[in-house]
């Protein structure tokens, strides 16, 4: 069986053939399910799951990571500046979820892009 792997992204597809393969290695491959779902790191030559970003973390994993990032104190001095419906949003969490709006609004206030904060949640899902 054949596997094709984007150049750029890395993505992996079996079947079938991309129309324009000037944009995707080929690989033979023993079994599909080995390469199912995954990507292809080409700086290592080897197959790793995709990095997926959690869309929710518990309170203790978002704080704990924000810990690790030296910025939790400065979230919460933040969040002591909004409104009061807002802090009870905030300290009254179970979770935290990537879509919310106060996440949001946090991420704009602290200057951190898409990335920073999907890191952040990466992180946290690991603690």
């Amino acid at each position: 069986m054949k596997v094709y792997i984007n150049k750029g992204s890395g993505v992996i597809q079996t079947s079938p053939v991309p129309p324009d393969l000037s944009n995707w290695d080929m690989v033979n491959a023993v079994n599909e399910t080995a390469f199912r779902g995954k990507k292809f790191d080409g700086s290592k030559r080897v197959f790793v799951d995709p990095i997926i970003v959690p869309s929710s973390v518990t309170r203790r994993q978002a704080r704990k990571a924000m810990d690790q990032r030296g910025i939790l104190s400065v979230v919460e001095s933040y969040i002591g500046t909004l409104p009061l419906t807002d802090q009870i949003d905030y300290t009254d969490a179970s979770v935290f979820e990537r879509s919310n709006p106060l996440v949001e609004q946090v991420k704009v206030s602290l200057g951190l892009s898409d990335n920073d904060l999907d890191s952040l949640f990466i992180l946290a899902a690991s603690l």
